[in-house]
């Protein structure tokens, strides 16, 4: 049998363009998933008794806060006290949702899922103090830290 010279193979480009289009898709996806949880607007404080830890913990709960500011970067007030703004995975909300989003991660999987904590530098302890006892003591975490920008 001859063959003939009509006979060519051809690489089936198409299905390799979907094939890295897929891929594509998938790596911007999964790349932006972590970045969505840190709020990249807080001024960490600068910690001056510990050492900073380089790696990230897997499976975490980050709860960012920070001062509420008008347009002119002046602090807002609710009577005597500032307006604390908090969020996890930049979805804000108030100290009893934050209470509510820590007690549905309790349910889904135990107290042992460490807490982050990222402040603005600009945000009293007491503050911090506040979203502890409400919030996370209340429902039971024990495994907390504060973020802060380690020394160099």
């Amino acid at each position: 049998m001859r063959r003939s010279s009509e006979d060519t193979l051809e690489t089936p480009i198409t299905q390799m363009i979907d094939i890295v289009f897929l891929l594509i898709i998938f790596f911007v996806v999964t790349a932006s998933v972590d970045k969505d949880l840190v709020d990249d607007t807080i001024s960490l404080a600068q910690a001056k008794n510990t050492n900073a830890e380089t790696t990230a913990k897997k499976l975490s709960v980050t709860i960012n806060m920070k001062m509420a500011r008008d347009s002119q970067g002046r602090k807002i007030m609710l009577g005597e006290r500032p307006k604390i703004l908090y969020n996890i995975a930049l979805q804000e909300k108030s100290l009893d949702g934050i209470r509510q989003a820590l007690q549905t991660v309790k349910n889904d999987t135990g107290n042992f899922v460490p807490v982050l904590i990222r402040v603005d530098k600009d945000v009293e302890y007491l503050y911090i103090d506040e979203l502890l006892a409400k919030a996370v003591a209340r429902v039971g975490f024990t495994k907390v830290s504060i973020v802060a920008i380690g020394n160099e």
